[in-house]
């Protein structure tokens, strides 16, 4: 391959001199360069534009519009805490001040909702507790009609009797199945049905072991009163059979007899009045009285969960409307705590350091005092200066070699003898907006500036070079960007020969700004040009000449 080459280029070189004599002779021998073998540091270098790394924008943050009236001096340097701007607030005032008047006319509608609520409530508890004891009087009154369970033992009623069945509803029906059996005649055979109806008066089985109600109480008072009945018309009998014996011995008047007579027709009454009113009492008073006491705890019952429901569905309208009125306050507190607000955004206060930088209108025109502004209109910017960065665009070709923590360089147009460094901070991972009429995309990528902006030399809007160091390709053959020459695809160095020099084609890899890599077509210690002798040209590829090999295009 290298034997190739060089009978190749002793070719060209003959024709070389055919052209145009001896080149070499005429050639400035500073003009040529040997190639080396080295290490290649790639770099991208694009025109930046310094701004600072952080800067704070100041908005007009009130609702609508508002008239600036006050504004300070562009290019103030600011330590922070000075008065930026002012707004007019007067209209403000004034709302603000009918507001504070809602406010404390929903405190008070609060305060007279939360007392009416404390009220209802004592009103509603007292309302529950006198049904819930119309309810306990009225079952204690059907337990008192009926009977109580027996007590354990050792804590007897007077009534009561240790022995099985003493003072129960039982012993109850059994004294009136006694009584039947002792007056058969007054009873009148009854007595079994009255027994009977006095079970089915009380229920339940378990009622019959029941201590003695009122209604056994009534039921044995009227056996008693049926024995007393009972006891006189036995008397009256024998008194009347006794003034008859006497009457007829003549011992007795007629008038005597006669009274003795009656007092025993006094005394069968009684006995069947006593009988007639034991079979009402438990015919229809007993069933009455226990009708109407079995109602009037059931009404009680259900008088004490209607005053419940509507208790609770007034502590639900309460509630209701105290929560209204509480929601009511909270806004009127909150619109009124906006307005606080909005009067304390009338006076804009700068945060921290930097420099004051005018906000841009819609037609790119500073604002300015008279101004009537909108709300998040930007009224000032304020760059801290104390750390800067340099934006750059780099063609979309080129940013794939960049990313955050290279290091660069910058050589600003103000201070073109002063070299900085710094470091890229942020690349871009979409493209920057462009005019309909830049077709080629670019990036934008940031360079923070290493150090602080010591008395604020660095100011936002100055330019310079900026240089990132990318990558570096290590022991490679260098040729200098300068002696590369391009015909359609192919690039060439005119290499300095015995006969002269003759152009070589290259196969180029990495770049950067002086230098680039060789891959084919040199070997180190070839001599090339600088710049194209006088006198040659490269060879037409129309002429029948081999084509070089195919090379790589050098970066920018």
């Amino acid at each position: 391959m290298r034997s190739i080459r060089l009978r190749v280029l002793a070719l060209l070189a003959l024709a070389c001199g055919a052209c145009g004599g001896d080149p070499a002779a005429s050639a400035d021998a500073a003009l040529i360069r040997p190639v080396t073998r080295g290490d290649l540091l790639i770099t991208v270098r694009e025109r930046g534009e310094i701004r600072a790394a952080r800067d704070t924008r100041i908005i007009s943050e009130l609702e609508g519009r508002a008239t600036l009236i006050e504004l300070i001096k562009e290019g103030t340097i600011l330590t922070g805490g000075e008065v930026l701007a002012k707004l007019d607030v007067s209209a403000l005032e004034e709302r603000r001040a009918q507001q504070a008047i809602a406010v404390a006319k929903a405190q008070a509608a609060l305060e007279q909702a939360r007392k009416a609520v404390e009220i209802v409530e004592k009103e509603l508890k007292a309302a529950e507790r006198t049904a819930e004891t119309r309810l306990e009087i009225a079952r204690l009154r059907l337990q008192k009609f009926i009977g109580q369970p027996r007590q354990a033992a050792g804590t007897h009623t007077a009534i009561s009797q240790d022995s099985d069945g003493a003072g129960t509803n039982a012993r109850m029906i059994e004294a009136l199945r006694q009584l039947a059996a002792d007056d058969p005649e007054g009873s009148r055979g009854v007595g079994d049905r009255l027994s009977t109806r006095i079970v089915a008066i009380l229920g339940a089985e378990a009622n019959l072991q029941l201590e003695m109600g009122d209604m056994a109480v009534q039921v044995l008072q009227q056996i008693d009163a049926i024995g007393l009945a009972r006891s006189d018309l036995k008397l009256a009998e024998r008194t009347a059979s006794f003034s008859q014996q006497l009457y007829d011995k003549g011992f007795y008047t007629l008038n005597e007899l006669e009274q003795d007579q009656i007092d025993l027709q006094r005394r069968q009454a009684a006995h069947a009045v006593a009988w007639n009113s034991l079979l009402l009492l438990v015919n229809y008073t007993l069933p009455e009285t226990l009708l109407t006491l079995e109602l009037e705890a059931e009404n009680s019952q259900l008088n004490l969960e209607s005053v419940r429901a509507a208790g609770e569905a007034r502590r639900v309208r309460e509630d209701a409307e105290l929560a209204s009125i509480e929601a009511e306050f909270a806004l009127a507190t909150e619109q009124l705590a906006n307005w606080d607000l909005q009067l304390q955004r009338g006076v804009l206060i700068a945060p921290g350091p930097g420099l004051v930088v005018y906000g841009r209108m819609d037609w790119d025109e500073p604002v300015y005092e008279g101004m009537e502004v909108r709300e998040r209109q930007e009224i000032v910017i304020l760059p801290d200066i104390t750390s800067m960065v340099a934006d750059i665009k780099v063609p979309e070709s080129q940013i794939g070699r960049l990313a955050v923590g290279q290091r660069a360089t910058l050589q600003l147009d103000a201070f073109p003898s002063r070299l900085m460094t710094g470091v890229v901070t942020d690349v871009a991972s979409l493209p920057d907006p462009a005019p309909r009429s830049q077709v080629a995309k670019v990036y934008v990528a940031s360079v923070l500036i290493d150090g602080a902006n010591e008395g604020g030399a660095l100011r936002p809007g100055m330019s310079g070079a900026v240089t990132i160091e990318v990558g570096t390709v290590s022991d490679v053959l260098l040729a200098p960007i300068t002696a590369l020459e391009r015909q359609g695809d192919e690039h060439f160095v005119w290499l300095e020969t015995a006969g002269g020099p003759v152009p070589a084609p290259v196969q180029l890899g990495a770049s950067n700004l002086t230098h680039v890599e060789v891959l084919e077509g040199l070997a180190e210690g070839d001599r090339i040009h600088l710049v194209r002798p006088p006198g040659v040209r490269l060879p037409d590829a129309a002429a029948g000449d081999a084509p070089p090999e195919e090379a790589s295009e050098p970066a920018p």
